[in-house]
């Protein structure tokens, strides 16, 4: 994993230019709270998803062949972790913890891992703009 918050970090901290301190420090405060309301808003959506897309829908309503096993199951596993880890990541964001960071950044791979199989370029513009942000935030956040 370090191998690739390196790779990630090379790129979106050095290689792009940095934001200003005010802004930094305005992101600081503002992204953790994005993450925990984006967060259980995903977590409500993928409820509302699962009672819709079930097996049982998608099969009385012809659509099962459209939607491959994988892609279903990373739809019902995958989502709501990377939710969890993004209200869980934006609670200790708050707090200033690396902890957060962290948890922020594997919601982040797993995102990035999601909108890869769905070939969502929206998803990964958001992935891009949140890896961007968290890397010119990491200083920010501590050990501890």
């Amino acid at each position: 994993m370090n191998s690739l918050e390196r790779l990630f970090g090379r790129f979106f901290a050095d290689w792009l230019p940095g934001l200003p301190a005010n802004v930094k420090e305005w992101a600081a405060k503002v992204l953790p709270w994005v993450l925990i309301v984006l967060g259980i808003l995903g977590l409500l959506a993928w409820l509302s998803i699962l009672g819709l897309f079930s097996a049982a829908t998608l099969k009385t309503v012809g659509l099962s062949r459209a939607y491959p096993a994988f892609a279903a199951a990373i739809l019902h596993i995958l989502v709501p972790v990377i939710q969890l880890l993004a209200i869980a990541g934006g609670y200790f964001m708050l707090k200033r913890r690396r902890l957060g960071w962290m948890f922020a950044f594997w919601a982040l791979l797993l995102g990035i891992l999601m909108n890869l199989v769905w070939f969502s370029l929206a998803g990964l513009v958001w992935d891009f703009i949140l890896a961007y942000l968290l890397f010119q935030l990491k200083p920010y956040y501590r050990e501890s």
